[in-house]
């Protein structure tokens, strides 16, 4: 008998079976009538586990998380209509950040577009330039085979360099399910005994070691007297950061290592990292005196203006990036990139070198002294106060952290705070972020994510702002108990802002537009997800409330609430008072 409806099942299990097998782990599916066939079947499937998000953009963010830690392309299935529209902001995410998501919208068929029916809207190409590649699955036909080309197909696009998401747009028509259960049991048991081929796709890694661009970079670097070492932020990876801290320990370059670098946990007895370069930076007396003859960077864009000024004013000095795709280049410095991995070309440079290694400078010496007395000012200055100011939470926190924590840090401030404040430290712990666009939007449904996927302890510090844009989030923790530590900075608004020079409006229309308080109590918002809420006023109470939350492993809200105003005034004299000492130190030197 004519079952169409097990048609759809068997076509979106073959669907989901070829991803498994291609090493796909997670889907995240919000509830819909017209993706029925694919929550079957994936739900169906041993190899891969299902997370159930009532919302889309939760579900979009938390899938983010989840292939950002597993480094895994992550399924994304919903229904209909504008429920797929909901993902967009995450996939714009995933695209700049260069994260695998595989989409799966599920549609109406071809004679119910433009007819006016229900919940149908145009998916054809829904995320424009966000996606790698865009199909159509067509309706389910036979040979149901003909959709494992398109999983391996699209797997393989998402994977090139740079990787990112992906969108698979599946029509089905009614009946979507099959007649009973048990000819999908059925199917499964003799579609699994049936099968004899292997899923497989490889990787040849580009060699670099004979491109121009390399050869180059050996002949500057070999020449080089005062060269520099730019780190900006980078996803974690263990391979990564000793090599470039071996190649500027063999080269006597300074490492000016942005807080998303990953390079300053672990690192403390390291000479020549820098880790307040944001700061001294800022001081132009030191910038007209520290002038480089080469620059090599890593990583994406540093976060700091200060560095980008730095690039700029330097523009004249051969500037190499090395490294993965996509090419970085916002300050228009950039003059050569180096394609590969970090390790094998910081390995072959070393390689290169003369076994004599280079001589200390003084040049290095300079940068080397300048992050000591600007540490040294921090520390008095974070000495002297009496509570807990915003300036202080990267500072207390880190070295806090166990082994193997995972750290999601937030944009706005806190992203800005972390690169400006955060210290070296002796611990191991992984740093995660949405640099791509940079939006205050679905963060915390990614910091669900990343803790989902590793298992390990995880912390989010995020603002109010960015806390309140994604409530919904919060659900995960009450559907799937996925402990989540967050440090919650309440400034009542967009503390960022308060740099903007029309602050001093008077009225009152940068207040209502700009700084957007809100005058939200969190702790009823909090408590109705069944999480544990703490507000501590004093850097005691942090460190306590801190290892608390993360020993206790469930939903933790511990708030800090602190003043704009009051914030960026002590903003201001910390950076004068670095400003203050870099001009005593350069001045008497």
């Amino acid at each position: 008998m004519n079952d169409p409806g097990l048609l759809n099942y068997r076509w979106a299990y073959v669907f989901a079976d070829t991803l498994a097998s291609l090493g796909v782990r997670h889907a995240c599916i919000s509830p819909g009538s017209r993706s029925t066939p694919l929550t079957l079947a994936f739900t169906h499937h041993p190899g891969i586990t299902c997370f159930s998000h009532v919302d889309e953009r939760s579900s979009a963010y938390f899938a983010l998380g989840l292939s950002k830690v597993s480094r895994i392309p992550t399924v994304l299935i919903c229904t209909s209509g504008t429920a797929g529209a909901n993902y967009y902001p995450a996939i714009i995410e995933a695209s700049y950040s260069h994260v695998p998501l595989i989409i799966c919208t599920a549609d109406r068929p071809q004679e119910l577009q433009g007819t006016g029916a229900n919940q149908t809207i145009n998916q054809q190409e829904l995320y424009g330039s966000a996606s790698r590649w865009f199909a159509d699955a067509g309706l389910p036909a036979e040979p149901v085979s003909v959709v494992r080309e398109l999983g391996i197909k699209a797997f393989k696009i998402l994977r090139q360099d740079p990787p990112g998401p992906v969108h698979l747009n599946f029509p089905f028509r009614k009946p979507l399910e099959p007649e009973s259960q048990s000819k999908m049991v059925a199917f499964r048991s003799s579609y699994q005994s049936g099968k004899t081929d292997v899923v497989s796709i490889s990787n040849i890694p580009f060699d670099f070691s004979d491109s121009g661009d390399f050869r180059h970079l050996l002949t500057q670097v070999n020449s080089a007297m005062n060269g520099l070492i730019i780190a900006g932020p980078m996803e974690y990876d263990p391979a990564q950061k000793p090599s470039i801290l071996e190649l500027a320990e063999a080269l006597k370059f300074p490492v000016l290592a942005d807080g998303l670098s990953q390079l300053r946990c672990r690192s403390t007895g390291n000479t020549y990292l820098c880790e307040y370069a944001p700061l001294f930076l800022s001081a132009n007396e030191f910038t007209r005196t520290a002038s480089p003859d080469i620059i090599l960077r890593f990583g994406s864009m540093p976060t700091s203006n200060a560095a980008h000024e730095f690039l700029r004013d330097n523009d004249g000095v051969p500037q190499f990036l090395l490294g993965p795709p996509p090419v970085t280049d916002a300050t228009h410095t950039l003059d050569f990139h180096v394609q590969g991995t970090i390790q094998e070309i910081c390995r072959k440079t070393l390689a290169s070198l003369p076994h004599f290694g280079k001589p200390h400078t003084a040049f290095a010496d300079l940068y080397i002294r300048a992050n000591e007395i600007t540490r040294a000012v921090l520390k008095d200055h974070f000495s002297q106060s009496k509570g807990l100011s915003e300036l202080q939470i990267f500072p207390e926190l880190l070295p806090l952290l166990p082994e193997q924590t995972n750290l999601m840090v937030s944009n706005s401030m806190p992203v800005r705070d972390a690169d400006l404040y955060g210290p070296v430290t002796s611990n191991e712990y992984q740093i995660f972020f949405n640099r791509g666009a940079s939006g205050i939007d679905g963060i915390t449904s990614t910091a669900f994510g990343i803790a989902a996927g590793s298992g390990q302890p995880t912390v989010l510090v995020t603002g109010d702002l960015a806390f309140y844009h994604d409530l919904n989030g919060l659900l995960a923790w009450k559907r799937y108990n996925i402990p989540l530590t967050i440090i919650l900075i309440n400034n009542n608004g967009g503390a960022i802002f308060e740099k903007l020079p029309l602050r001093g409006l008077a009225d009152g229309s940068f207040e209502e537009y700009f700084l957007t308080p809100h005058e939200i109590d969190f702790r009823p918002i909090v408590e109705g997800y069944n999480g544990r809420f703490t507000v501590v006023e004093s850097k005691e109470a942090f460190s306590g409330a801190v290892s608390d939350a993360i020993v206790a492993g469930n939903l933790n809200i511990i708030e800090v609430r602190t003043h704009r105003t009051g914030s960026m005034k002590s903003r201001q004299a910390l950076h004068g008072a670095v400003r203050s000492s870099l001009s005593d130190f350069l001045t008497s030197g």
